[in-house]
């Protein structure tokens, strides 16, 4: 229940925060700062486990109770820092070259990858630390190990903020995915946690990519910012909830790495539909 209402409070103001990105001047603004966006809330995702697996080290409820506290310091910091502006800035139309198929193709390619990325990020968060203990982990390598995971995923935004040349190229896309199976792959048949180490930084260079390019391209080819954001944050909502209630089922009935050989069926057949959606399709700088 706890879980459910977390989700509902974060769906009530994140859409609108990654909306207030797309209301700058020039295109290459709005994708630094989805870049920037993206890098502060990495930096909770890769502390937050590591600190709180040395934390539950020393009592199963500090982790918890810190948590707490910062959201009631964040609250206090919103509240008198952020103010209702006083009339809402008009959307601005989409233009031609936005609402042409082949630029749409890519938006709902992206959409499907990343439902895939927030299935299998499920499963990791959620059930790998499970696996984890049962090969003998204690809670500060399983908070590390946790931590590579968001490492890499702002290594990954870091990265992709700084540059142009992945947008609308569907390698990029490809090639990250098949990082992503690598990784998958690696926890199904690993019991090192050097090797759990290298597949969760793969997984979070994957996710990285899918992310970022769903929501750019969601901001930057909606005609209503807001819910284009929306859309992006449903979609990989229902992925995050799906895999690790289907994975929780897997590993419960057949084992614990079940879920990860899961992930990897739905990851080629999103392959398959995004292949189906793009066929030739790459598009130049100009067509961008």
């Amino acid at each position: 229940m706890l879980s459910a209402l977390n989700g509902l409070c974060l769906s009530l103001f994140w859409p609108p925060l990654q909306a207030w990105v797309s209301e700058l001047r020039t295109e290459t603004d709005v994708a630094r700062n989805i870049g920037t966006l993206n890098l502060a809330w990495t930096a909770a995702y890769l502390m937050g486990p590591i600190f709180s697996g040395f934390l539950f080290s020393l009592h199963s409820r500090l982790p918890f109770l810190c948590a707490a506290a910062f959201a009631v310091c964040l609250f206090l910091l919103g509240y008198t820092s952020i103010h209702d502006r006083k009339a809402a800035i008009s959307e601005k139309p989409a233009t031609q070259s936005e609402t042409r198929k082949p630029i749409r193709n890519f938006l709902y390619a992206v959409w499907i990858a990343n439902f895939v990325s927030w299935f299998i990020l499920g499963n990791t968060r959620y059930l790998f630390p499970k696996l984890a203990t049962e090969l003998g982990n204690g809670p500060q390598t399983i908070g590390i190990l946790m931590g590579c995971l968001g490492f890499y995923l702002f290594v990954g935004f870091f990265v992709l903020r700084t540059d142009t040349r992945w947008h609308f190229r569907k390698r990029y896309l490809f090639g990250a995915q098949a990082l992503g199976a690598m990784g998958l792959l690696i926890i199904f048949v690993s019991k090192e946690a050097f090797w759990f180490a290298l597949a969760l930084a793969l997984v979070g260079l994957s996710a990285s990519v899918t992310y970022y390019s769903s929501l750019l391209y969601a901001v930057r080819l909606s005609v209503q910012k807001g819910k284009g954001t929306g859309r992006h944050e449903s979609i990989l909502s229902m992925g995050a909830l799906l895999g690790p209630l289907l994975g929780g089922l897997a590993a419960q009935a057949t084992g614990l790495r079940t879920p990860y050989l899961i992930c990897f069926g739905f990851l080629l057949v999103a392959v398959s539909l995004e292949v189906c959606l793009l066929g030739r399709t790459n598009l130049t700088t100009e067509e961008r």
